[in-house]
């Protein structure tokens, strides 16, 4: 059903080595290595292959399934009620009803080990550490709702932001409209998104909105700690 549904070539061939293997094998080597963490050496017995092959025809055959599903895997698949329920579950949190808030957004950044090449992109100056960058929007029910691709540590969150392309993809979206998302002092305010205040010296309203929202700004951790 999947390599139908797919509508992947009968024989996939990798490009780098010129490995040859039924479309079927390759979707069961992909689903076995994604079940369960295993090594390409735990596999070899499984599928008669050896383990630099294994890789190889795991990561083509990923390749061939992105390119097929890449228009929609940018968003989460919502329904109005999901998102009515998303707002219902920030109002019970003290969010106003009239906010429609959905989800919050902020960065996660993937520490790496020092690269031989590219330190400069991969470091982080404000964290002080070599990482990639993914921006995730998280429901209030743990569901990460969308994920960028990996970015440079040295990137800012506007930069991140920018390339995502999120901001377009709410506003072209009829579904979406009235709705917002919540992001941390980093982040614009505009008719998609808006922001904690950044400042210490701040009037009373801004204060009080922060007391409600800063909170709730800080539920997208909770997909980060898992």
């Amino acid at each position: 059903q999947l390599t139908v549904s797919l509508q992947l070539p009968e024989v996939i061939i990798t490009p780098s080595h010129g490995d040859r293997v039924l479309v079927v094998e390759g979707i069961c080597l992909v689903l076995r290595r994604l079940s369960y963490p295993c090594r390409w050496f735990d596999l070899q017995n499984q599928f008669g292959r050896h383990a630099s092959a294994l890789s190889r025809i795991f990561y083509y055959v990923m390749h061939l399934i992105l390119e097929k599903v890449n228009h929609s895997i940018m968003f989460y698949d919502l329904s109005q009620e999901d998102l009515i329920s998303f707002a219902d579950a920030f109002a019970r949190k003290g969010v106003p009803d009239t906010v429609n808030l959905f989800s919050a957004i902020d960065v996660k950044k993937q520490a790496i080990c020092k690269p031989d090449r590219h330190q400069r992109s991969l470091y982080s100056g404000h964290k002080k550490f070599h990482c990639l960058k993914y921006q995730t929007l998280e429901a209030p029910n743990g569901l990460i709702l969308h994920c960028s691709i990996g970015d440079d540590g040295r990137r800012g969150d506007g930069y991140v932001l920018r390339r995502s392309g999120i901001l377009q993809y709410l506003r072209n979206h009829a579904i979406f409209n009235g709705f917002v998302v919540l992001g941390d002092s980093a982040y614009p305010t505009n008719d998609v998104m808006i922001s904690i205040y950044k400042g210490r010296q701040l009037p009373p309203a801004s204060v009080a909105f922060n007391a409600i929202k800063c909170p709730i700004c800080t539920s997208v951790e909770w997909g980060y700690e898992k």
